[in-house]
């Protein structure tokens, strides 16, 4: 930090000091302090979509999402390709819309248009996971089960290890009441992570609907077994 304060100092016009005063303050806890210097960065440097976007992830770290959105969207503005900057505005998006009940539809559908432009323009296949799984999950939120499910398969086609994927495909196809492909994928988290007690209440759950209690109690006392 000491080092970026005489740099402060030196060359008070530029702004790529005061981004790191601000982020290395914002890593030591001192949230005060990282605000006032990425203000004062954005003030030199309005148009750099860096710094904007370092705005709106310091703002976001305080749970300010309002004060976050306008510098993300103008990072977005300014590089219309960073799919990081995307990525942050659809999560500022989906935080805004739980803070506003009065706003929750207008607000998870920005959140929802704004990772499909992620999606489209990301080409890192572990990330374009990540945003299917994230669309996924928002889709399961609005009880869109058939959208849930399209993005969760994406998720799986982008990255077949992407188990949190496999997870979501469960838990969508069991709140449909499709017993027989809830069983399939959480027979498959119980192979690929055989000691998470949550597959086996899953298993179990879905055995029972499907007229097989005795079958439904073993996975059951399994997940007991394992803490569960």
């Amino acid at each position: 930090i000491a080092t970026y304060e005489v740099s402060a100092r030196i060359k008070p016009d530029e702004a790529q000091s005061y981004t790191m005063l601000s982020t290395c303050n914002h890593l030591a806890g001192n949230t005060d302090k990282s605000e006032y210097y990425i203000l004062q960065a954005v003030v030199l440097s309005p148009d750099d979509a860096d710094v904007n976007l370092t705005a709106g992830q310091i703002f976001m770290a305080k749970q300010d999402f309002e004060a976050a959105l306008p510098y993300v969207k103008k990072a977005v503005e300014l590089e219309p390709s960073n799919t990081k900057s995307i990525r942050n505005l659809a999560q500022i998006y989906y935080d805004l819309a739980l803070l506003d009940s009065s706003r929750y539809t207008e607000r998870v559908e920005k959140s929802i248009q704004t990772y499909e432009v992620a999606i489209n323009k990301e080409t890192d296949y572990k990330v374009k996971a990540d945003l299917y799984f994230n669309l996924g999950i928002l889709y399961t939120k609005v009880n869109n089960l058939g959208e849930a499910e399209y993005n969760f398969m994406n998720a799986l086609d982008e990255n077949p290890e992407d188990i949190e994927a496999v997870m979501g495909m469960a838990q969508v196809f069991e709140t449909a009441e499709k017993w027989r492909k809830a069983e399939k994928f959480y027979r498959e988290l119980i192979a690929v992570d055989p000691d998470n007690p949550v597959h086996y209440r899953g298993m179990s759950r879905v055995l029972l609907q499907q007229g097989e209690p005795d079958e439904s109690l073993r996975y059951l006392e399994k997940a007991k077994r394992l803490g569960g």
